[in-house]
């Protein structure tokens, strides 16, 4: 459900402005809406929060990329053994400004490098020289097949070749050639410059090597990142207070069953508390607390960025169960399932301090895959008839008919459309509006059968007909109250378009069995190709084992990607569409403490 919320505003004297922050810090159940001015100290705490991330994130990677040597500690440490840092963000952040400015010096000598290496090494100086000798010494870039000539005044010399061009030097005042091209001379011998990007490099892996040894005190650094994460949120409180006449105050939103909390500290501490129900105009913070079983879902969302509206309702739970349905679907193979769901059992076991949820997510969802994959006989594309008999069973021959596993994506469309607007009938009566809900329930199964005739899967029922003029009419009739007609008369006006667009959205289901068989397709290719290569058994038994890994690699990765795009999709488009969710709301998130107080 979603959690209903009271508007509470909190008074205070001004003389306990701070400490009123910090009691409500406590409470730690006050979502405040005040916008906080630009101040001096926001904008320090704001910066101090920055560089507290940044510095934590820095760590994070570059212990991530580099393991930390003997000798990387030794020059940290000045050799003493087991040394850590201290955490330090104004220290990390100057060797990460270190480290960024050596990777732009070596990119840049890189550039020089490349740019110069087909001319050799030379003494810049001395084509300088002879240059004051009134004897120009012009480097030059030239078409392809350009070879040493010279003249009464010059000679051209070609020092070294590409794929596309030549590169050489002119020695005299004549004039280059069309389709020359003259080069500036560099300001150094090339040795000098390759000792120098060598010298940039070492700079920069040293760095690196110098934020890596900063791992052991991470954990400190994410201390000191919460740490200025409640400083800066005491400080936009504080500051965001409005204030009169020797009171200030601070209004924002709390569940109905915190209040009683915020009630308790308003006695011990003698504020004043206002408390009303949301009006239609406020802006009101969404807490999802859905049951239990469907509470992972959360962390989902979270990812996604997405909540309802206050006013909405709480779909968790339908979006649990049909996410999963569709995450099925669209990896579709038992073989994929199981690697899933090993990774995620294994990545339980070992990441002790992460969120469980987001491995329940993972475990349900790899569970539903295999559970799929069972029951189409896809096992990493593996065609059925070379599988044992018992695997490749008469569901599995059923569902292996396009027309049969369409129909399925259809009518599995068709009821998450349908679950929508039955919920909205549901909460509408008895008013009269539950009417055209009703009818919407029809028009879907109405666009279901035209979906199923328009393929071939079978003929549009006679019995249909009435039931679409029906549902049509009572849409019409009960979509609006008369007192309804002059503010939103258009909607009325938009139903035909509305109608035809329920079409799209229960044949938009049919990318179910698109995604999937074009992995299926996919992963027969792939080991299409390693089967098929013609090679002694030494080398292709690695060459198979090569296009399969990268082949099947592939696949999952594309199946991933097909997840965040189709799956979500169904669910946050063409069913809150139909269901009236707008995914326009923003999370609930009291003002509390990160840290304990010290």
């Amino acid at each position: 459900m979603i959690v209903p919320m009271k508007h509470l505003t909190v008074l205070t004297r001004t003389a306990d402005r701070a400490d009123a922050v910090e009691r409500l810090r406590d409470v730690g159940v006050l979502h405040l809406v005040d916008a906080a001015p630009d101040t001096p100290a926001i904008r320090e705490a704001l910066t101090r929060l920055h560089e507290a991330e940044q510095a934590a994130a820095l760590v994070a990677a570059q212990a991530a990329k580099v393991k930390r040597s003997a000798r990387a500690v030794g020059s940290v440490s000045a050799g003493v053994p087991g040394y850590t840092p201290p955490a330090d963000p104004a220290a990390i952040l100057a060797i990460a400004r270190e480290q960024e400015a050596a990777e732009a010096e070596m990119q840049a000598l890189n550039r020089d490098c490349a740019r110069y290496s087909p001319f050799g090494d030379f003494d810049p100086s001395a084509a300088i020289s002879l240059a004051a000798s009134n004897i120009p010494v012009i480097l030059f870039k030239a078409p392809p097949g350009t070879t040493d000539s010279a003249d009464g005044t010059a000679f051209r010399t070609i020092l070294g070749h590409s794929l596309d061009a030549c590169y050489g030097v002119q020695i005299g005042a004549t004039a280059l050639p069309d389709g020359f091209e003259p080069v500036e001379p560099p300001a150094r011998r090339l040795a000098e410059t390759i000792a120098a990007r060598d010298a940039a490099a070492v700079r920069v892996t040293q760095a690196g090597e110098r934020l890596a040894a900063f791992a052991p005190a991470l954990a400190a650094l994410h201390r000191h990142r919460d740490a200025q994460a409640d400083a800066f949120d005491f400080a936009t409180a504080c500051e965001g207070m409005s204030a009169d006449s020797g009171v200030v105050w601070l209004t924002g939103f709390a569940p109905v069953d915190s209040v009683p909390a915020v009630l308790d500290a308003a006695s011990s501490h003698g504020w004043g508390v206002l408390a009303r129900d949301p009006e239609a105009d406020d802006r009101v913070p969404t807490l999802l607390r859905p049951p239990r079983v469907f509470r992972p879902i959360l962390r989902l969302f979270g990812f996604l960025g997405i909540s309802p509206a206050y006013t909405e309702a709480d779909i968790s739970g339908t979006f649990f169960i049909f996410f999963t349905i569709f995450f099925a679907m669209l990896v579709g193979d038992a073989g994929y399932g199981v690697l899933l769901l090993a990774g995620s059992l294994w990545a339980r076991h070992r990441a002790t301090g992460a969120a469980r949820e987001v491995f329940t997510l993972f475990t349900v969802f790899s569970a539903a895959t295999v559970a799929w994959g069972v029951l189409t006989c896809c096992y990493f594309g593996i065609a059925p008839d070379a599988l044992p008999a018992l695997l490749n069973h008469g569901a599995a021959r059923w569902l292996g008919v396009q027309n049969n596993i369409m129909l399925v994506c259809f009518g599995l469309g068709a009821v998450h459309l349908s679950l929508g607007h039955a919920w909205n009938a549901i909460g509408l009566f008895p008013d009269s509006r539950f009417l055209s809900q009703v009818g919407w329930f029809g028009v879907i199964w109405t666009m279901f059968c035209v979906s199923c005739s328009i393929i071939g899967i079978f003929a549009f029922p006679s019995f249909m007909y009435p039931v679409t003029v029906i549902s049509i009419l009572l849409i019409a009739c009960f979509m609006l109250k008369r007192s309804e007609l002059k503010t939103n008369g258009v909607d009325l006006g938009m139903l035909p378009l509305n109608i035809v667009s329920t079409l799209g959205d229960v044949i938009s289901y049919v990318r179910l069995f698109a995604v999937a068989t074009a992995s299926v397709k996919l992963a027969e290719t792939f080991n299409g190709m390693a089967i098929g290569l013609t090679l002694p058994w030494f080398i292709k038994i690695p060459a198979v084992l090569a296009i399969l890994l990268l082949g099947h690699g592939l696949n999952l990765a594309m199946s991933a990607l097909s997840i965040l795009v189709h799956a979500v999709r169904l669910n946050t488009l063409e069913f809150s569409n139909h269901k009236g969710i707008s995914w326009s709301g923003f999370a609930y998130k009291p003002l509390r403490r990160r840290q304990p107080a010290s």
